[in-house]
């Protein structure tokens, strides 16, 4: 399980690493706080276990099945939600083109990814 979880946290942090530049740009000085932010995020998936690690990224699938045990139901979000998502991410980019970046919809949940890796995925739950 260690092995897997450096592959998968070195996948998914590298992702999160690449699409810093194209958004913020090379001279952001918000950039060295986000990158140091992503260092200990990644350092404590993978060094730290039981209580000191707190990185505990799971697949939306797994999520989904979690809160469904546990009596949540999902709603489902409106493709209009999905296009303001984009319009508004759209406007924010300072007219860069950030080809990497997808917004999509995905099993009621709506999926932020960078170059077709799926980093984070927003969900509503009654």
């Amino acid at each position: 399980p260690f092995l897997a979880r450096v592959a998968e946290s070195w996948s998914y942090y590298s992702a999160l690493y690449d699409s810093v530049e194209p958004v913020l740009g090379k001279d952001n000085s918000d950039r060295v706080k986000i990158e140091e932010g992503l260092s200990r995020k990644l350092c404590n998936s993978v060094a730290c276990e039981g209580r000191d690690r707190v990185e505990r990224c799971e697949v939306f699938g797994k999520w989904r099945a979690r809160m469904s045990m546990a009596g949540f139901m999902l709603k489902p979000m409106s493709q209009n939600v999905v296009e303001s998502i984009k319009l508004r991410l759209a406007a924010s980019s300072n007219n860069r083109v950030n080809t990497g970046l997808s917004v999509k919809e995905v099993n009621g949940g709506i999926c932020f990814g960078w170059m077709g890796r799926t980093l984070t995925v927003a969900s509503a739950w009654r």
